[in-house]
Formats: C-alpha cells, structure tokens, sequence
C-alpha cells in the first residue's frame, strides 16, 4: 500500500514539473493573425522574463491587439518597473525598455487622456525619449481641449539683463521663463527657436545673442500647445564701445619743484555717462553725468615720472591720456597734450579718439596722420581691424571709413577706432582714414587688411564623425530607413558641426561594436556613431549613442528622435536633420579662455550653463598676433560657470598661460 502511494505521488510531482516546465516554452496566451500575419510573437523561447513580455506586448500593440499588449506591458512593469535605455537582458545583450510609454500611447488611443498624460511623464522621469515627447504633447493638447481648460496665453518673463542694460560686449545672453496657465510649447528667440522637446508649464531659456554698436531691440515670444503665443517681450540692449573723449585744458606746475605739485584741469565726455576719472591712481567718481569737468591737485613722489589720466564710462570703456612730466615747463600751460584709448583683444574699450588740449592759436597748421604699426597691408586673425595713431595740426574731421571722429575742431588728437571685418577670406578689407582742416588742408591713408580664419576654429579641428551604416538586403533597399545613415551624414555636412562625417559600411552580421569602433579609429575617425531604428507600422523610432573610438567612452549616450507618419523621403529628411541639429545641441562648439594654469590641469570660463560635459575634448590656441595651437584637453570635471580640463599633448616648446583661449573640438 505504501509503495502503491508513494508512486502515486511521484507521478504527480514528476507530472507537476513537467507542466511547469513547459510553461517557458509555450506563451501564456495564444497569438493572434491578422492580414496574414502573426503577432504576440517574440524572438526565441517565451521564458516569462520582464523583456519576454515587453517584447510580445510591442508584436501584440504593433498589430493593433490593445488589450493583450497592454496586460504584457502591465506583467512588464510588475517584473521591472522603470523604464530605461539599454536594460541589460541577460549576459552582453540590451534592450531600450518604455513600457510606461507603450502603455500611455495604448491609453491614448483608448482616449483615456489623464491615463495616458500619467503613463507617459512616469516614462520621461526615468527615461527620456522622443517617442513619449510625442505622445505626451498630443495626450496633453487632447486633455486641454477636452476639458477646456486654456484660458491664458503664455508669459515671457526675462531674468536677465536687467532693463535698460548698457553694455560694451559684442554679445549679450538673455536668460528668462516662458510660462503658462497650461504648457508652452515652444520659445524663440531674437529669430532663433530654443530647443524644446516637450511641453511643460514652465520652460527656462538662454541664447547668447550678438549685438552691435547702438539700440538692439531682441524679440522673445511663446506659443503654448493650442497655438496660442505670448506678448512679444522686447528685450532692449544699447552697446557703447566708444571710450570717454578726454581734453586737458592745464597741467600747471605751480610749486616749487622739490614739492612737485601739479594741477590738472580739464574734462571728459561721454554719451553714456562718465563713471569715473583716476589721475594717477586718484580716483575720482561721478554719477554718470555726460560731461564732467576735472580739477585734480597733485603731490607726486619721485619716482612717478608721467601723469596716467583714466577715464571710465558707464559700460566700461576706457580712454588714457599720459603726459611725460620730464617736459614741463613750470608754470606753463601744456598743449597738444595726448589722449590716448586703450584697447584690449577679447573687447574693445574705446573707437572715439582721445583728444589733446585745444589750442586756439589762429595758425593753420596742416593735417598729417602717423599711425602706430605702419605697415599699408596687414594679416589679422580678429574680427575687427584696430586703426591708431596721431593726427597733428589742425584737425576739423577725422574720418575712418566715413565716420567723423572728432565733435568740435582740435589741435592735434591721438585716436583708437575699432572697423569690424568682413569674415571672408578671399576679400580685402580697406580702411580709409582722412584728416582735413577747416582751411581743407587734408592728408589721408588706405590700409588692407585680409581676414584669416583661426586653425582652431576651422572644420577641419572639430571631431571626424563616422556614422555605422549596416550593408542592406535586397528585401530592404526598398525601405525608407535605411537611408537614414545616408541622410544624417548629408544633414551633418550641412551643419558643419563635425568634420568631414561620413558613412562606415558595415555588414549586417558585424555586430560588435568594439570591432566597429576599432575599424573607425583605424580609419581616424575621432568618434562614431552607432543608431539603432525601430518601426511599427508607420512610425519610426530612431536611437543614436555617440562614443570615442580611441577608448569606447561614451561622448553623447543617448539622443533619439520619433516620427509617427513615416511615409516619404521628406520626412525622412527632416528627421536627419533634427537628429543632427539635436547632436549639435548635445555637444556644442563653445569657445573660452584659461582662467588658469597648474602642473598639467588648466580651469576655463565654461561649464553648464553653455553646455560642456565631462569627456569634452578642447583646443588650447593663442589669437594674436599669431595663431598657433598649443595642444589639447579633456574635461574632466564641470561646475555651472567653469571646467577644469586635463592637458592631453602640450606642445613641450610651448607654455600655456592664463588668457590662452580654448575651443570644444
């Protein structure tokens, strides 16, 4: 009897765990067809693993079987609840995971708007992707115009500059939030669309904008996601880069000599306000009048050997006038004394000239202009030519390239005068600079000078791109997407943030992308690209990851772009172009300076706020007056306003110093 039930019993048991057993290789529930196709299929055996049922609910969803993608999707999440890019399956073996974004398209198509908005934002906190942008967008607007619940049209709030904002940078950063009762869509700037890729109540932006001499009036508006658009919100910047001009009516050297005391009249003006004036080091304030008279009594110690007369303006700019105390006559009044702007590479402080004491001596002497660097034909790696020099004798217009230098007529002036470039190397740019009297005497100069592009700042320094391009079948030539390699290469030669991209053929078996990564670094490429494209019926979800082919570190992890209606060569286009606009945004040329220099790290003036990431690659150069590379770094950590960087291959004949300037490759 015993061994009767203990066979019994050995019989369930084994019967048990072959049921059980089975269960790995038979789907819980059946597949179904549909148009001749089978769906609720997945690649290998059904082993009740979370990316078993992920991967049947997309057959299941793609085939339009709602119900049963969303009870696999549902298991999915049960199993792993987050969605991620690049879960690891099993072993090497990944797979990009949106489950919470499978499930809110599914809710959106049942018009269950709040279940989709929930599903979709569950997505996008752990894994942002384009796919559940565009769900999300359509979910919300859906929401909206259900409920009726826009009312307000969104808001422009500018942080900063503060208004009016006086300024003498040749360019501005304009910080602020677009917000609204509902979501904002989409902000542009001066012209220029900020990166949004999905709606939100409130969207921060910042472009940096170049502005010129005078009133700059930048626009910013918003639309929200019904359409509506903001108030244009016009920020107003007015650039002054004209030093203050200066006139010294008297030095007078009054008491006795062993004393060296000395009075200094004269006065400055300036469109934007006079800040201060500093005589040798005494500094006089002012409260930004237009101009200001100054009468400073001086006790000087022997070793000071000139008067420094420095006058500042509102935004900044400086003119100096110097005078050699070893030329005074006691108890004379000086004329023709030199007023002299100061200029500095990275900005320009003053374009008016300064002026020396007036004369009003009756004789007419003529005009003759000397400049400093004499040279007629000249090479400059600048943007803007500086013009300096002296004109003596009587002068009633000083004219560079048309434009009058002088206000009211002089006896002699020393001049600064900044004439912005044509950047184009195949062009001359002439300057003129004419002096004449009132009498008509006059004297003139013609100066050439030729724009040449930094070696930094060509294409040919940025990262050689190579983008793997798997060999296509017969059977799928005919599809749109596989020219999508074909047309992101053409996309990013239009934009020119890479150089030289090209296609890297590879076979459809060569999976490995170390071989692939070492195939391209053979080829010198710095980087490669490797994409990966999803399609179901006719949408199409496209994922890129960017990574250095010397060591495999990723350089941009993960960037994607969606496009539910893919039924042209057009759209296909217009994706490639918004996947390369996106890697330009990812990884943005961004130019800076060494702030400073220790052993083999240096720390530059950028850092989050314009985008830098560790692994960044920089260029280390000198500007001027020659333009020389002086090696390479990589970024190795980021504050908001700052980075310090690794020097890679410095010159070892070249010291790199505080003010070099650098560039992301």
């Amino acid at each position: 009897m015993f061994h009767k039930t203990f066979c019994v019993f050995t019989l369930l048991f084994l019967t048990a765990i072959i049921c059980v057993k089975g269960c790995d290789t038979l789907p819980v529930r059946p597949t179904q067809e549909k148009d001749g196709r089978c769906y609720g299929v997945t690649d290998g055996l059904f082993r009740h693993r979370w990316w078993n049922y992920y991967e049947r609910a997309l057959s299941f969803a793609e085939g339009g079987f709602l119900e049963e993608a969303e009870l696999d999707l549902e298991k999915a999440i049960r199993l792993r609840k987050d969605d991620k890019w690049r879960a690891r399956t099993y072993g090497m073996h990944f797979v990009n995971y949106f489950p919470h974004c499978e499930l809110g398209v599914i809710r959106y198509k049942e018009k269950d708007w709040n279940a989709a908005v929930k599903e979709l934002e569950t997505s996008l906190k752990t894994a942002k992707n384009a796919k559940a942008e565009f769900w999300l967008d359509l979910a919300r607007k859906a929401l909206i115009e259900k409920t009726q619940s826009d009312k307000e049209q969104p808001e422009i709030i500018i942080d900063s500059p503060q208004q009016p904002f006086l300024t003498k940078d040749f360019s501005v950063v304009i910080r602020g939030t677009a917000k609204d009762d509902q979501f904002v869509r989409h902000v542009t700037v001066n012209g220029k669309k900020i990166r949004v890729d999905v709606s939100d109540k409130k969207i921060p932006f910042r472009l940096e904008v170049p502005v010129s001499p005078g009133e700059n009036r930048i626009p910013v508006v918003a639309a929200d996601l019904t359409g509506k658009l903001s108030q244009t919100e016009v920020v107003v910047i007015h650039v002054d880069r004209t030093g203050p001009t200066v006139s010294i009516d008297a030095i007078s050297d009054y008491a006795p000599i062993a004393k060296r005391a000395f009075a200094v009249k004269g006065y400055a003006f300036d469109a934007s306000g006079v800040a201060e004036v500093i005589i040798n080091g005494r500094k006089m304030r002012y409260d930004g009048s237009e101009e200001i008279q100054f009468h400073r009594t001086l006790h000087l110690g022997p070793e000071e050997k000139q008067l420094v007369i420095e006058a500042r303006d509102r935004p900044g700019n400086v003119t100096l006038a110097t005078v050699n105390l070893s030329e005074m006559v006691n108890g004379r009044e000086r004329e023709n004394l030199l007023a002299e702007n100061t200029v500095s590479e990275k900005s320009v402080l003053s374009d008016r000239p300064g002026m020396l004491a007036y004369s009003d001596s009756s004789e007419e002497i003529p005009p003759e202009i000397s400049l400093h660097n004499t040279d007629e034909e000249r090479i400059t790696y600048l943007d803007y030519a500086v013009i300096d020099g002296k004109v003596t004798g009587n002068i009633k217009y000083l004219r560079i390239n048309g434009k009058n230098l002088l206000g009211t007529p002089r006896r002699g002036c020393y001049f600064n005068h900044l004439v912005q470039l044509k950047k184009d190397e195949n062009i001359i740019n002439t300057i003129y600079i004419e002096a004449i009297s009132s009498s008509g005497y006059s004297d003139d100069k013609k100066i050439k000078v030729r724009w040449r592009k930094p070696n930094a700042l060509r294409l040919r320094s940025r990262l050689r791109i190579a983008v793997r391009d798997f060999e296509a079948s017969e059977s799928e030539k005919e599809k749109l997407t596989t020219k999508f390699e074909e047309y992101l290469v053409r996309a990013m030669s239009i934009h020119k943030r890479f150089f030289d991209p090209q296609s890297l053929k590879v076979k459809s078996d060569e999976l490995d992308e170390g071989a692939v990564q070492k195939k391209a670094g053979d080829k010198n490429f710095d980087c490669i690209l490797f994409s990966e494209i999803t399609e179901s019926n006719n949408s199409v979800h496209i994922f890129a990851r960017l990574k250095d082919t010397e060591n495999g570190s990723p350089i941009v992890e993960n960037v994607d772009v969606f496009d539910n209606e893919m039924d042209s060569i057009e759209r296909l286009v217009l994706l490639t172009e918004v996947m390369s606009y996106k890697l330009t945004d990812e990884l943005p040329v961004v130019k800076g300076t060494v702030e400073k220099v220790e052993r083999t790290y240096i720390t530059v003036d950028i850092g989050k706020e314009e985008k830098v990431r560790e692994g960044m690659r920089l260029l280390v150069y000198e500007l001027d007056p020659r333009d020389e590379t002086l090696g390479q770094a990589e970024i190795e950590s980021v504050e908001e306003k700052k980075s310090d960087a690794d020097l890679l291959d410095k010159k070892p004949d070249k010291e790199i110093k505080k003010g070099d300037h650098v560039i992301t490759r």
